[in-house]
Parts: C-alpha cells; sequence; structure tokens
C-alpha cells in the first residue's frame, strides 16, 4: 500500500486522539518555516501544499512561513507543476522547524530539517 493512500488514514487516527485530549491541544500550533533556494540564490513563486491545498508561495526571499496544527501533514513543494519534495511529518504543539532546500538536485531536493521544541 502507497504511503499517500495510509497518510489519510494516519491523519484522521491522530486528529481522533487529540480530540480526546485536552480542548485547547488543537488551537496551538507549530511553526515550520522553509528557506528555498536554487543554485544556491533564493527562489520566489514556490507552491507549498499542506495536505493537498495550496497554503502559499514562497516570497522573493525564498521564505514560506506556516502556522500548522499539531498533527500529521503531509507537505510538497512544487516548482513548474513538479514536486521538487514532499515529506510527511508530525507537528508537535510549540514546535519550531525550519527547512533549507536547494532544489536544484536534479529532481531530488537537497534538503536540511532542524526542530526545537519546549523540554519535556
Amino acid at each position: 500500500m502507497s504511503l499517500i493512500k495510509l497518510r489519510r488514514p494516519l491523519a484522521a487516527a491522530l486528529a481522533g486522539i487529540l480530540a480526546l485530549g485536552s480542548g485547547n491541544a488543537l488551537a496551538q500550533t507549530s511553526e515550520l518555516s522553509v528557506y528555498l533556494f536554487n543554485e544556491g540564490l533564493p527562489v520566489g513563486g514556490i507552491e507549498v501544499l499542506v495536505d493537498d491545498e495550496l497554503a502559499m508561495l514562497s516570497n522573493a526571499a525564498g521564505l514560506a512561513e506556516l502556522q500548522l496544527e499539531p498533527g500529521i501533514h503531509y507537505i510538497e513543494l512544487r516548482m513548474q507543476d513538479s514536486v521538487v519534495h514532499a515529506q510527511q511529518i508530525l507537528a508537535v504543539q510549540d514546535e519550531y522547524e525550519q527547512w533549507i532546500i536547494d532544489v536544484t538536485g536534479g529532481g531530488s531536493a537537497i534538503y536540511d530539517v532542524e526542530s526545537s521544541s519546549p523540554a519535556a
């Protein structure tokens, strides 16, 4: 079974589990900043999709900043109708995550991920 077919049931299950917990857990957010480069230069106009919905375009500085509800999300980056990066993530409440992505990898982007969250 493909990852795409699995992600929707996983997201629905996690949403149900979160709904059983604290009422304001869904009101909290996780931050994701994506810095996009092409041959070392910032690139604007990259489509950023969250859960198959267009969330935004990267700005002229190559930056896209997202606020996500805690839970499983599917992030996809598209440039000129081509998917340059796709990843399923678990957004954690109050987490700050940064992605640095160079889309020049010839169909396989080069990326670095850094994250921080409050101490448990």
